[in-house]
C-alpha cells in the first residue's frame, strides 16, 4: 500500500496510481548477451554486475535503463548449459 499523493490523508484513498509491471525483458536481455557472446566468447566468464555494466557500456541498454542482474545471469546460464 502507498501513501496517496493526492492528498494528505497519510493513507490510501483510492487515487493511489496502480503500478503494473512492466512486461519482461528477459529476452531481450538474452538476445543482447549472445550478440555479445558471438563477437567476445569471454562474455561467460564475467560476473553479471559487470556483463550489465559492460551490456550498458556497449550500448546494448539505456545508463537510465539497465538490464537485471538476474536477466543477465539467467541469459549467462543458458548459453553456459548449450556450451557444454
Amino acid at each position: 500500500m502507498m501513501i496517496c499523493p493526492h492528498c494528505w490523508c497519510g493513507d490510501a484513498c483510492g487515487r493511489e496510481p496502480v503500478l503494473v509491471p512492466g512486461p519482461s525483458r528477459s529476452g531481450r536481455v538474452l538476445e543482447a548477451v549472445l550478440d555479445l557472446y558471438s563477437k567476445h566468447p569471454w562474455v561467460c566468464d564475467l560476473d553479471p554486475p559487470y556483463l550489465a555494466q559492460e551490456l550498458v557500456r556497449r550500448g546494448y541498454f539505456s545508463y537510465y535503463d539497465p538490464p537485471t542482474l538476474v536477466d543477465v545471469g539467467g541469459a549467462q546460464d543458458i548459453i553456459r548449459g548449450v556450451e557444454r
